[in-house]
């Protein structure tokens, strides 16, 4: 049985109908789809970064560089003409209790989209009403720098326009049976404060085509073995990258993607600041600290796993032994 709910708000009409399944894909291809909210062409959200700020989540459940957002909408007024631009910000958060927390990326998109109309309608016609449709197009935007996801790591999503005629609207998706789905902000389109409300919006997540992570060597606390470290200990934890004869660490290594812990997925990242040879042979090696407290270490853990990225955007992971003390 399909239920039917309309809402107005902000020059946005949201009618929604059934359900649409959200979905997850993983096979390896050029321009893989990481993650999809399909479009359900029955009204959307208007997110223009002033008077309204749109946020959705999303979860994927493999690690994996994001490198391309597509998503879909449309414009408020259905008797105007196509506004000739529009100017877009992108910007992606962090999960902090169930609605956007710390800022990790912005990107000032502009008018640098691909723009398609698609001959559907984020609106259909009603012929009762006379209402024509409002046009549907689809918008697609490559990352400057891809954005790393880690696996079942929740993140949001905020895309807002401000187009030069006429509003613009985010398409909706499907309904959720709580308001847990989008968040909106009425006052500060960064940071809040956050508002839950039904519905989902229309976007993918796009990823190139799989690349297995480099492998490379690391030394954790270089000149020490074994490797402990202490639970309780508030300080930092030295981790050496080692370079080779077709690898350098210091000059190859996106520092800032560094992550280090009992998974590779924890952000403690102190400083990267040592670049020395710390296994005698020749070489420079990267030396980068991560706070002991960030790590996520167990009793019993046997492994510390280092992740990041190249400066090319090539994943790579490494591992060494740790003796965790209380």
């Amino acid at each position: 049985m399909n239920s039917r709910r309309k809402y107005w708000q902000y020059l946005a009409t949201i009618i929604i109908v059934g359900r649409l399944m959200f979905f997850s894909i993983t096979a390896a291809a050029a321009e893989t789809i990481a993650y999809e909210q399909s479009p359900g062409h029955l009204g959307g959200f208007s997110t223009d970064g002033q008077g309204i700020t749109v946020a959705d989540d999303f979860q994927i459940d493999h690690s994996t560089l994001i490198n391309n957002i597509t998503w879909w909408g449309g414009y408020g007024s259905t008797n105007l003409p196509t506004p000739p631009t529009d100017n877009f910000t992108i910007r992606l958060f962090a999960d902090s209790g169930g609605q956007p927390g710390a800022l990790i990326q912005t990107f000032a998109v502009g008018n640098n989209t691909s723009r398609t109309a698609t001959g559907d309608f984020v609106n259909p016609p009603d012929p009762n009403s006379g209402f024509e449709g409002r046009p549907e197009f689809i918008y697609s935007f490559t990352l400057p720098i891809t954005f790393q996801a880690e696996a079942n790591t929740r993140y949001w999503l905020s895309i807002v326009n401000i187009p030069s005629l006429d509003s613009w609207i985010w398409e909706v998706s499907t309904l959720c049976p709580n308001p847990t789905c989008v968040q909106r902000s009425f006052t500060d389109p960064v940071f809040g404060p956050w508002e839950p409300y039904y519905d989902n919006t229309a976007f993918q997540l796009q990823t190139g085509e799989d690349t297995p992570p480099l492998s490379v060597n690391i030394d954790i606390k270089p000149g020490s073995f074994p490797n402990s470290i202490n639970l309780s200990n508030r300080g930092i934890i030295p981790v050496a990258i080692l370079s080779s004869s077709t690898f350098n660490a210091p000059g190859q290594i996106n520092k800032t993607s560094l992550t280090f812990g009992r998974t590779g997925g924890e952000s403690g990242l102190a400083r990267c600041s040592s670049y020395q040879d710390v296994n005698g042979d020749g070489l420079p090696d990267l030396v980068c600290n991560f706070t002991t407290q960030a790590t996520g270490f167990r009793l019993g853990d046997t492994v510390g796993v280092l992740k990041g990225t190249t400066v090319t955007g090539t994943p790579l992971s490494g591992t060494d032994s740790v003796r965790i003390v209380p």
